[in-house]
């Protein structure tokens, strides 16, 4: 499943380059296919593996919310990733 949960949130990404939001709002909108058949435990593996990769950023509100975003200079390499995903299906 986080396989499945990457690919969708990469592909929105790649969909929606000026997308920003929050653990919530991810959930609802970028994995809206989805929502209901990932866990919370996975969503949050997924997202700190993107960090660690540097193709999400994040930004901290005086909320206490965190906000996520595509890291615009990763971009391209996301989508060589999503293709060569595409062709090894």
């Amino acid at each position: 499943m986080k396989q499945e949960c990457l690919k969708q949130l990469l592909r929105y990404m790649v969909q929606h380059p000026e997308a920003m939001d929050t653990i919530e709002g991810i959930r609802e909108w970028w994995l809206r296919d989805i929502s209901q058949t990932v866990s919370d435990s996975t969503l949050a593996v997924a997202i700190e593996e993107l960090e660690s990769k540097g193709w999400l950023v994040s930004r901290n509100m005086a909320s206490s919310k965190t906000l996520y975003r595509i890291n615009p200079s990763k971009l391209e390499e996301i989508r060589e990733l999503l293709q060569a995903w595409k062709d090894s299906d």
